[in-house]
């Protein structure tokens, strides 16, 4: 019965300790100097700024889970290509990610490919 115990804490613990949400690819670092893949840091405050669509997450109604959600965006262009939570609830990631995937950003700006964070409350 204790075996037991432990077994379902150490299964439950491994859940939430489970890779962040993702929408990028995985690539290694030969792979992107390969494609040329490089982007720029932008502040949240500055990527605030280039927003011309911000699209609010809406949590699974089975989830009464709550907590900040940090979203990491690499942005080509007007559009997200690819985002990822930096932890939280699993719930929560997914619908932090799918609403970043939804943002929209002015194209003209001095860098056109650049990454930074949005967050998000819930």
């Amino acid at each position: 019965m204790i075996l037991a115990t432990l077994l379902l804490m150490w299964f439950l613990s491994a859940q939430q300790e489970a890779q962040p949400y993702s929408t990028c690819p995985s690539r290694s670092l030969e792979e992107a100097v390969r494609q040329n893949v490089a982007y720029a840091e932008v502040r949240t405050r500055e990527l605030m700024k280039y927003a011309t669509v911000k699209v609010s997450p809406k949590p699974p109604a089975s989830c009464k889970c709550r907590g900040k959600i940090m979203v990491n965006v690499k942005i080509e262009g007007e559009s997200v290509v690819c985002a990822y939570a930096l932890g939280g609830h699993p719930l929560l990631q997914k619908a932090a990610v799918d609403a970043a995937m939804q943002w929209r950003f002015k194209k003209k700006r001095q860098i056109s490919d650049i990454t930074g964070v949005l967050a998000f409350d819930f």
